[in-house]
Formats: C-alpha cells, structure tokens, sequence
C-alpha cells in the first residue's frame, strides 16, 4: 500500500494470502499508533494526518525523489599525498 506517510515497510510471506494479512496488520499498527500519537500530543495533529513534501523537506528523500545510491558528500578514504611512505 502506498499513502502519502514517509514512511517504508518491507513485507513479506510466503503465500500471498499471508502477505495479504501482514499487510492488514501493518495498517492496523499504523492507524493504532497514529491514534496515539495524537492523544499524547494533540498539537501535531496537522502534521500526523496531512504529511506531505511542502510541509517535510525531508520528505522527498523518503519518497525517493532524488535519491541516489551514494551519499551526496563522503569523506575521503584515500591517503593524504604527504603520508611518510618509504
């Protein structure tokens, strides 16, 4: 199932009838702990229930938009030029 949460679940079975009920499950425990998180805190309500790229910079990277393999920037793994080599 897909929905606008950024928000990835690998499911899997070995029949698709029991896929089909890991997929009922895993929404089940998605609505149950959306519940709950705005019982706890009402004040994100807008945010747990609307969730969208505008309103997540970060969401484009859940959705895959952009995303490469690699990170953006990575240290370098090569010696520095001025090692003591012999």
């Amino acid at each position: 199932m897909e929905g606008p949460d950024p928000l990835h679940v690998f499911i899997s079975g070995p029949t698709p009838a029991q896929q089909a009920h890991a997929q009922e499950l895993t929404q089940d425990l998605l609505t149950t702990i959306k519940k709950e998180l705005l019982r706890l805190h009402p004040d994100l309500a807008p945010y747990v229930t609307t969730s969208t790229a505008s309103q997540n910079p970060y969401a484009a990277t859940y959705i895959g938009a952009g995303s490469t393999s690699q990170p953006a920037s990575t240290p370098s793994s090569q010696p520095s030029s001025n090692s003591n080599a012999s």
